[in-house]
């Protein structure tokens, strides 16, 4: 998996200097294995991104979310509960967040 600032699109974070640019990111499957291996095995810090938060379920990555400063958000779409569309749907009111899906 190779991901890109470029490929994204991200535009600077607001309030944050060009040289200190990280952008937050948060992880959610409800397959603990996948999140952690997602959240520790990729080099997040080396392409821009500091994983803030990995979630098993929806509602509590969404609480989060919509609570802290979050720039991109990586979710599974298959999920029990809230599925990612679902998620993708309640965060509409939180500009700003984008949204990468994985299956």
């Amino acid at each position: 998996m190779r991901l890109s600032l470029r490929l994204l699109n991200l535009s600077q974070p607001k309030g944050r200097k060009v040289s200190q640019i990280m952008y937050t990111l948060v992880i959610i499957d409800d397959e603990e294995k996948i999140v952690e291996g997602i959240a520790h095995l990729f080099p997040w810090e080396e392409i821009g991104f500091q994983v803030v938060g990995s979630f098993t379920h929806a509602a509590p990555a969404l609480d989060y979310i919509l609570n802290h400063p979050v720039d991109v958000v990586l979710s599974d779409i298959e999920m029990p509960g809230m599925n990612g569309l679902q998620l993708c749907e309640a965060l509409q009111v939180k500009e700003g967040i984008h949204i990468v899906f994985f299956s």
